[in-house]
């Protein structure tokens, strides 16, 4: 089912006969879309949130792009092990003395996490990470050609 976009300047109220179970369904069918919903579904502290990506590749490079808004870059970090790229994030709930009462909470605390196998061809040497504007950036240019592919001459004994 496709949410209905509304204009507030247009927006019309219309009557509707009521249907019991056109109403159970649309409840179900909202509480399935919010359970698979990445970052609403709830978790514990031992498994992060997904980050979410995009995976690009030119000539020379690959190039990944994470989302991560309101992040501060401190709590970023990016790494590479055994051919693994791992980026981490946390953002920490601010504390206040006064409680507030909420009806709803969307935004996310907590771990966040995304790895990526990388190719054999990567130079980690030349890794590049940005962040700005919620949006991570890393390039991971490729190793000239040739680097990585070498013929070994078998020799007989």
């Amino acid at each position: 089912m496709k949410p209905v976009k509304r204009s507030d300047e247009k927006r019309m109220d219309v009557a509707r006969r009521y249907d019991p179970f056109r109403d159970f369904f649309d409840e179900f069918e909202s509480m399935f879309e919010d359970f698979f919903r990445p970052g609403l579904v709830s978790r514990t502290e031992d498994s992060p949130a997904l980050i979410h990506a995009d995976i690009g590749e030119d000539d020379e490079k690959y190039m990944v792009r994470a989302a991560l808004p309101g992040m501060d870059e401190k709590n970023i970090k990016v790494s590479v092990e055994d051919g693994v790229l791992s980026i981490q994030a946390e953002r920490k709930e601010e504390e206040s003395e006064e409680k507030k009462g909420y009806f709803r909470r969307e935004i996310g605390y907590g771990r966040y996490e995304r790895r990526f196998r990388l190719p054999d061809n990567v130079n980690l040497d030349k890794v590049d990470a940005r962040y700005k504007n919620g949006i991570l950036d890393i390039d991971l240019p490729k190793k000239e050609k040739g680097m990585s592919k070498k013929e070994i001459k078998v020799k007989g004994a």
